[in-house]
């Protein structure tokens, strides 16, 4: 599915100039390749610098670098779209069978037993559990508090990345750090990772595959998932959650005490 501004360029093609059409048809055979360039690099699509700078404008841009910020952003929301394959004219019902049968199925493939396995050890004897989300990785973060202070670990979830920071520096050896990310390319997650590496604190990151905070995790305590759902995330931290419970016997004394605890509070049916 093209983006606005893509849309807007191939539209706008009969209008513009020999030389600016160039650098319009540059940009729709690679339009992820214009981010990187520099002004300075406007040689690269076969044109003077002066000129990539009247293409911008003609679109209704301040210069290059708005272009640039533009166009980003909008490929980083499409891709949101491409995963599910949705296209413009989707009917509800094929909206539906799309993102459900991407979901299902992506979390049905997860491959990644071993690193759970790990994963789920090292949570069970941590001396305290922290996850940190931020943006759309923060509710998953939020959530997998609320399962894991059920087994009596100390648990708490940030979603605020100066508080963040501060709390991967004051972590210890004996800690727990679960870094939630989607991309794993959120500048503020991968630099705590490094604090945390550190401080040597054991960290597990769920995230995308060979992305860039999987490399300053470590890959000794990592775990490393090539997830692109919110809910297969979910199901992740599900597995963990039983996986703990297993491992801990107190558990179960831990979760009844919390539903014993619930009763008064629920309206008979």
């Amino acid at each position: 599915m093209p983006t606005k501004l893509l849309r807007k360029i191939k539209n706008t093609l009969p209008e513009l100039r020999k030389s600016e059409k160039v650098v319009a048809e540059y940009i729709l055979n690679d339009p992820k390749s214009v981010i990187s360039l520099k002004t300075a690099e406007a040689s690269a699509m076969g044109i003077s610098e002066p000129t990539l700078i009247r293409f911008c404008k003609a679109l209704g841009f301040t210069g290059y670098q708005e272009l640039k910020i533009n166009l980003s952003q909008q490929l980083a929301a499409d891709d949101y779209f491409v995963m599910y394959e949705i296209d413009q004219n989707d009917t509800i019902h094929e909206l539906c069978e799309k993102v459900f049968d991407t979901t299902i199925s992506e979390i049905l493939n997860v491959r990644s037993q071993k690193s759970i396995d790990t994963a789920t050890n090292m949570l069970a004897t941590a001396k305290s559990i922290t996850f940190f989300g931020l943006g759309g990785s923060g509710p998953v973060a939020l959530d997998a508090q609320h399962k894991f202070f059920r087994f009596g670990i100390p648990v708490v979830a940030h979603i605020d990345y100066i508080n963040q920071r501060m709390i991967a520096s004051m972590m210890r050896e004996d800690d727990v750090l679960v870094l939630i990310s989607f991309t794993g390319r959120t500048a503020e997650i991968v630099q705590t990772a490094k604090v945390a590496k550190k401080n040597n604190v054991k960290t597990i990151a769920l995230t995308s595959k060979n992305s860039p905070l999987t490399i300053d995790v470590g890959s000794n305590d990592r775990l490393t998932m090539p997830l692109t759902s919110r809910l297969a995330y979910t199901a992740v931290i599900d597995v963990l959650t039983m996986g703990v419970a297993q491992l801990r016997p107190e558990a179960q004394d831990h979760l009844y005490n919390i539903a014993n605890s619930q009763r008064s509070l629920k309206i008979d049916s």
